[in-house]
């Protein structure tokens, strides 16, 4: 399920192991290329190892999804907040 590995991701970015994340989100990713929460927390775990740039077009696919969307303004959020501090 997708979903728990999200979560997983989030939880692997908060305990320090981005690289982690990174690598289970490409799975994610791979399946679902859309996933607005699975491009956030990519966008997180690159910007946790310095790789800025590469983090970019992640947030920006997370905020196009949720921009058109009527629920995720949370993620939406955090996503816009992370793009302007690049």
């Amino acid at each position: 399920d997708n979903s728990i590995k999200v979560e997983l991701m989030h939880c692997l970015v908060e305990a320090g192991r981005p690289a982690e994340a990174l690598e289970t989100g490409s799975r994610v990713l791979s399946m679902n290329p859309n996933d607005a929460k699975a491009n956030f927390w990519s966008g997180v775990a690159l910007s946790a190892m310095g790789r800025n740039s590469e983090a970019l077009p992640h947030f920006r696919s997370a905020i196009e999804v949720l921009a058109n969307a009527d629920s995720g303004n949370e993620i939406l959020a955090m996503a816009r907040e992370r793009l302007g501090r690049l």
